[in-house]
């Protein structure tokens, strides 16, 4: 199998028996590819392919002179860097990069503190992911549970609706807010 190399601005498309490098055949074009990264730069290609153009052979030899060829892209997550990803052929991306993590379960807590029970994403997603689990906190007031998810502010004024709940002059309410029943004197009826 034919070395793979890899880059970001583009992806060498030429593949062939023939060896015919097409369009990036030219010096000029190859500059051009060449010097549009500005963070760094994979070229996925077939260098068979274009090794026979004197400036990819040039490249290539630059390339291999600094072990920075190969048939493999090895990838990583960046929570996971002591577990490499390897990719060969496009599937693997799905198969084992998912979502720019790594395809295992994610042992990273979310933003609120919460464990997150799917596979791994990259980390601009993984903190964009929302908390579904039911909040815990209590209010200092009653000690009930705030009914909403986690991921939402709660309530200032505890809203749990409480049933029969005695008033003054021997009145009951049926329903009635928990905020509300903690200052009977303002409940009229």
């Amino acid at each position: 199998m034919a070395n793979v190399f890899f880059d970001l601005c583009t992806n060498l498309v030429r593949s062939n028996d023939e060896r015919k490098c097409g369009f990036l055949k030219t010096s000029n074009r190859i500059n051009v590819l060449l010097s549009r990264a500005r963070h760094g730069m994979y070229i996925i290609g077939n260098s068979d392919t274009s090794r026979l153009v004197p400036m990819w052979a040039k490249v290539l030899s630059i390339l291999e002179r600094l072990n920075n060829i190969g048939p493999r892209l090895a990838l990583y997550c960046p929570r996971y860097k002591e577990t490499p990803i390897e990719v060969l052929v496009p599937d693997d991306f799905a198969r084992l990069a998912l979502k720019g993590g790594y395809a295992k379960r994610c042992l990273s807590r979310l933003l609120c503190g919460h464990s997150y029970l799917n596979i791994c994403y990259s980390i601009s997603l993984h903190n964009a992911v929302c908390c579904l689990k039911h909040c815990l906190r209590t209010k200092k007031s009653c000690k009930h549970k705030c009914p909403r998810p986690y991921r939402d502010l709660c309530e200032l004024k505890c809203q749990v609706v409480l049933f029969d709940i005695p008033l003054l002059y021997r009145h009951i309410a049926k329903q009635l807010r928990c905020h509300k029943a903690q200052i009977l004197e303002e409940v009229y009826y």
